[in-house]
């Protein structure tokens, strides 16, 4: 690094001119997506950097928004290239080959359908008041009687 240089931040600011024909593609994307041209960006940046493609993005735009928003893209990211390891570490343990691209799209659908189902159960089940299970409230009078009652 020369005295010039200097170091840069985790969350500096990026300037990046995508140039006519990626700049085209971009538009599409931007459409397609329904996104900012910088949100697009950003996003097939993180695509990229996870080892993700556009293909997998719906699934990941799913996730990040029944979580938190826009702003949770990076960590459904994350969260998903965790599972997607895992599952990869699992099956190299079982000696079987890795997941395929087909594979490992359905992967990503089942996983985030499956968080996403359990995000809405748990935000179900907490707006409706909890009652202890009748076996741990004991044998007491008391306790029969407030359950006849």
């Amino acid at each position: 690094m020369t005295k010039k240089e200097k170091a840069s931040a985790p969350n500096d600011t990026v300037i990046y001119r995508p140039g006519e024909a990626f700049g085209k593609v971009l538009s599409g994307i931007c459409g397609e997506w329904q996104l900012s041209r910088n949100e697009a960006g950003k996003r097939l940046a993180v695509l990229a950097a996870f080892h993700f493609t556009r293909g997998d993005y719906a699934a990941i735009a799913k996730l990040a928004d029944a979580t938190g928003g826009s702003q949770d893209f990076v960590q459904a990211c994350q969260q998903l290239r965790v599972a997607v390891d895992s599952a990869n570490r699992a099956r190299k343990d079982l000696k079987t080959s890795a997941l395929d691209a087909k594979e490992q799209a359905t992967f990503i659908e089942r996983t985030v359908q499956s968080i996403v189902e359990g995000e809405g159960k748990e935000a179900a089940s907490s707006s409706q008041p909890t009652a202890k299970p009748v076996s741990t409230l004991g044998t007491s009078r008391e306790h029969r009687r407030t359950i006849r009652t």
